[in-house]
């Protein structure tokens, strides 16, 4: 029987979100507070904001998540995991490029995000949603895009029963938590107590 535990990227892996921090760095704080007042669509939000990193070099940006902080904890509970057989994963509504690097730092085994589109190196200010994030017939909420489409394309891809995975993130509103097998609302500020749901 195969097992699965997904972690959330920004504020759960990593100490805050990496857009949040590119903000910071490339001074568009500012603008990108009031772009998530004005724009409800997520959609439309997910392409509006990428359009910040236009002209940003990828391995730049690499660069600047790979210094904010993880959980301390991270490593020796992704060790625990992976001794009791469990698969370890990353589905965000990030970048690609960012979670594949953030996966492999922590030592999971797959990332699901957005893909961040670059040409010569250099971000062009579009994303990709992948089709896996869109909502369908087999959805199980009524967003247009949501993580727990893309936790079902997982699993039937790992062959993993979605009553056999674990999803932690740091929002107990997020809708992923309640279609999981078990949903755990955990800060980066220890991920201890997850192994106790964790068989």
């Amino acid at each position: 029987m195969k097992k699965m535990v997904v972690f959330e990227m920004d504020n759960t892996v990593l100490h805050g979100r990496f857009i949040d921090t590119c903000a910071r760095k490339y001074n568009f704080r500012q603008a990108l507070d009031l772009l998530r007042n004005i724009d409800k669509n997520s959609i439309s939000l997910t392409k509006r904001i990428c359009s910040f990193l236009k002209g940003k070099p990828v391995q730049e940006l690499i660069r600047i998540a790979d210094e904010m902080p993880m959980t301390r904890d991270l490593h020796e509970v992704i060790g625990e995991l992976k001794a009791r057989g469990y698969i370890i994963g990353l589905i965000t509504d990030s970048y690609h490029v960012i979670a594949e690097h953030i996966c492999k730092k922590m030592g999971g085994d797959f990332s699901l995000a957005y893909e961040l589109k670059h040409i010569d190196g250099y971000a062009t200010g579009e994303v990709i949603i992948p089709r896996s994030f869109y909502f369908s017939e087999e959805s199980s909420c009524n967003h247009p895009v949501c993580k727990t489409n893309a936790l079902r394309a997982i699993c039937r891809e790992k062959d993993v029963d979605m009553e056999n995975s674990i999803v932690i993130c740091n929002n107990d509103n997020d809708c992923i938590l309640h279609h999981a097998g078990i949903g755990v609302a955990c800060s980066w500020r220890s991920f201890t107590e997850v192994l106790e749901y964790a068989p």
